[in-house]
């Protein structure tokens, strides 16, 4: 018997070196994996802002938009679905607009307008951007876009451009039945009820991915000690369901936005309203917990043939946050 534990003494002995340095090896794999496991969302997060960055400087043309000033931007505000650009005259004019062009606010921009107010925000230190998909406002956005840009640090609207969940080209379906309501029904959404009125016409017009946007924003101002003050003013009929999903997965929808006036329209969808309710608290929920940094407004947001809808979902305003 002591042979034999000479034996494998001696066997261990030979063997420990190889041994030591196999446990050793497979020690350094398992921190190596640990450390890519712990870091991964970080890395994800940097490897997009990275790329985001890459495609600013060497691949301009895979980027459906271009923010064309390089101004430092403090204070953000982004006006999805802007129409007409009464939201964007709204916001510099909050005690009338300008006497030259006078344009009186509509029901949507009632909250924007006592935020601005009750809030004391200086609108000249915002950029502002909009965004607008129908071809009907082409020209007049251009006007608004040239004669706003004095009393802000940037004024710019991409015209016949949607937001989405992805960059490329997408079919815009045409309102043309609300005519006194500047057609606001325009969807990328086929089964919109005032798309579903209408003569069935659509165009073409680009998209951009929100969250890509809101990235490339925040790039920019990645050299600041201090995120940017965004509001954002989605109204974009139908399409911010999958936009709130696709912010969320992406990490952004909490973290990005300071305010967020958002209307929601399961109304002007019949046969899918139960779905979008169903959402709709999901999002409501999400935005007003404490871990959201996100201000949410949708009481007053909502509007039927210019009417104010009243709403019975405790909507309104939370974390209310001056500059």
């Amino acid at each position: 018997m002591g042979n034999h534990m000479d034996r494998s003494l001696g066997t261990y002995e030979k063997n420990r070196p190889h041994r030591r340095g196999a446990w050793v090896t497979i020690c350094r794999q398992e921190v190596r994996f640990a450390t890519v496991f712990l870091s991964t969302t970080v890395l994800w997060t940097i490897v997009r802002l990275w790329k985001v960055g890459v495609d600013r400087n060497t691949d301009a043309d895979v980027k459906p938009w271009r923010i064309e000033s390089a101004t430092p931007c403090s204070k953000i505000f982004i006006d999805l679905g802007s129409n007409d650009g009464e939201s964007i005259q709204a916001f510099l004019h909050p005690d009338g607009a300008d006497p030259r062009h006078p344009l009186p606010p509509r029901i949507s921009s009632g909250k924007l307008i006592m935020h601005v107010r009750h809030l004391g925000w200086n609108v000249s230190d915002f950029c502002i951007y909009g965004f607008e998909g129908n071809p009907r406002f082409t020209e007049i956005l251009g006007q608004v876009e040239k004669r706003e840009s004095r009393f802000a640090r940037v004024v710019q609207i991409f015209k016949e451009t949607v937001v989405g969940v992805h960059n490329g080209e997408v079919k815009l379906y045409l309102d043309d039945v609300n005519e006194q309501h500047q057609f606001w029904g325009s969807s990328v959404m086929r089964d919109h009820e005032s798309v579903l009125r209408s003569s069935g016409n659509f165009t073409n017009v680009i998209s951009v991915d929100f969250a890509d946007f809101l990235e490339e924003l925040l790039l920019l101002e990645s050299r600041k000690e201090q995120k940017p003050f965004v509001v954002v003013k989605m109204d974009i009929e139908g399409s911010e369901y999958e936009i709130l999903r696709h912010l969320a997965v992406r990490g952004l929808l909490c973290l990005t936005m300071d305010y967020l006036f958002l209307e929601f329209h399961d109304h002007a969808f019949p046969r899918r309203r139960d779905e979008f309710l169903a959402m709709e608290k999901t999002y409501t929920t999400i935005l007003r917990s404490d871990e959201c940094r996100t201000s949410l407004i949708t009481d007053g947001m909502r509007t039927e043939h210019g009417i104010r809808v009243p709403t019975s979902r405790g909507r309104g305003v939370s974390k209310l946050k001056p500059l």
